[in-house]
């Protein structure tokens, strides 16, 4: 679609548009909608409340909430804790010593018929607005530069 705008652009002699940021928060798909009411109706029918939304939306707004309140690393991952959220490092396969991003997932299976694995979503999909795709609480404090033992 980017190519055929610049190739009208130019063949019209229209001032080229701005490249593409890809910075947008992506949307809900079809499959993670249709996955969502599934889960809901299973949750439902087994007594347990619904899911507020699909992972991908929960997830966004818990770990922006835990980001955006916290002080420093261990207030940030005691934040996503008590909400709910796990939390994944991934390391460098450089230096395994050094994290170089994040994944988080909700828990799965509780009080539902069907266990599944977590949905591990990177931080840069939560979050490709982030300019470093880290996770930086407000306090100034940074995340660990490396994992101990």
């Amino acid at each position: 679609a980017r190519e055929a705008s610049l190739e009208v652009e130019a063949a019209y002699g229209l001032r080229a548009t701005s490249p593409v940021e890809r910075t947008a928060v992506a949307g809900t798909t079809r499959g993670e909608l249709r996955k969502h009411a599934e889960r809901s109706r299973a949750r439902t029918a087994a007594g347990v409340p619904a899911a507020v939304g699909p992972d991908r939306e929960v997830l966004r707004t818990r770990v922006r909430a835990a980001l955006a309140g916290s002080t420093g690393w261990e207030d940030f991952t005691g934040r996503l804790q008590s909400s709910g959220v796990m939390l994944r490092m991934r390391m460098s396969t450089l230096d395994p010593t050094q994290i170089t991003g994040y994944a988080f997932a909700l828990p799965t299976g509780a009080g539902i018929p069907v266990r599944r694995a977590p949905v591990w979503f990177g931080g840069g999909k939560l979050a490709p607005d982030r300019p470093s795709r880290s996770c930086r609480p407000a306090g100034g404090a940074t995340r660990p530069t490396s994992r101990a033992g």
